[in-house]
């Protein structure tokens, strides 16, 4: 009877609150310092409108070829504010899904965050990349 007394809600939050603590320690997830740094850097980023750009559907996949290549390729045309946070406004060329290029409507469009933008899992957004001027 001991033994089931410690698997109350109180214990398994708090050993879950502990593992949370093991990750932010080895990921850095919680170093203000760092975070703001990036932010700094990446709130700045070059990337206009007119520039050609891909936004990557997924934080941990880059793939552009592959099983797990999952993005959008587009024209920046704004920036727009969508759910309270601002986001760039991208009218959709190429969209590729699990690695296949798929087929998409005229005028499509995607609101991904701008980089530098904090999530409500503590990381930094950074999902979109400059692949091409403004002509």
């Amino acid at each position: 009877m001991g033994f089931f007394l410690f698997w109350t809600p109180n214990f398994l939050t708090f050993c879950l609150f502990i593992c949370l603590l093991i990750v932010d320690k080895r990921t850095g997830i919680r170093d203000n310092s760092s975070v703001e740094t990036q932010r700094r850097t990446d709130m700045t980023n070059d990337i206009n409108i007119g520039d050609t750009v891909r936004s990557f559907d997924f934080p941990a996949h880059r793939d552009i070829e592959g099983p797990e290549a999952c993005f959008i390729e587009g024209i920046v045309e704004g920036f727009t504010k969508v759910e309270g946070c601002m986001r760039f406004d991208i009218k959709a060329t190429r969209v590729v899904f699990d690695g296949v290029e798929r087929d998409f409507e005229e005028g499509e469009r995607a609101f991904p965050p701008l980089n530098g933008t904090p999530t409500n899992r503590g990381r930094i957004t950074d999902g979109v990349v400059k692949i091409g001027e403004a002509a």
